[in-house]
């Protein structure tokens, strides 16, 4: 009997504790990320253009006559990017974006951006994921706000908006050129 009881009480322990952990995990946004690389330099590179053959593209290749560039990783097979890609065009009117094209068939990133349009300065393939990797990136869509020196400030996952863009990106922007 006694056996019973403590294997009863064992059992409501783990149930409660699980449910509280449940619990807990439901009060987190999946789009706010930890950004490990937050305040360090995004890591070097040299990846092939997706847009020129012959071109490899480096840190060096991202600049910008702002403070500050977005980096964004997407690709072909991603739905999301689909959804965010029409307000990347109207985005990169005013701001500086680089795209990196993240384990996707180039003959499929090509055509999608031969048909929706190029809103990225340069384009930078990912197809082994060496960057991805070394920024953290855990899925696409992802956007990182990068000074122009190369220092990592904030990432967003998930589809980029001009609700996300005000709430996640004007207010990092504008303590940068306060």
């Amino acid at each position: 009997m006694k056996k019973q009881t403590i294997f009863g009480i064992i059992f409501v322990l783990v149930f409660t504790g699980l449910i509280g952990l449940f619990a807990l995990g439901l009060n987190n946004n999946p789009n706010e990320l930890d950004l490990v690389t937050k305040d360090s330099k995004i890591p070097n590179f040299a990846l092939p253009s997706l847009l020129d053959d012959k071109q490899i593209l480096t840190n060096a290749d991202l600049t910008t006559d702002k403070l500050y560039y977005l980096m964004n990783f997407w690709g072909s097979w991603c739905p999301s990017c689909y959804q965010e890609h029409a307000y990347l065009l109207k985005l990169s009117q005013q701001e500086t974006i680089y795209g990196v094209n993240w384990k996707d068939d180039y003959k499929f990133s090509r055509a999608f951006i031969r048909e929706a349009g190029n809103p990225f300065k340069a384009i930078i393939i990912d197809d082994n994921s060496v960057l991805a990797i070394n920024m953290g990136v855990y899925g696409a869509p992802e956007t990182f706000l990068i000074k122009a020196d190369g220092t990592i400030l904030h990432r967003y996952a998930g589809s980029m908006n001009t609700d996300i863009w005000q709430r996640e990106f004007l207010p990092r922007i504008q303590i940068l050129e306060e």
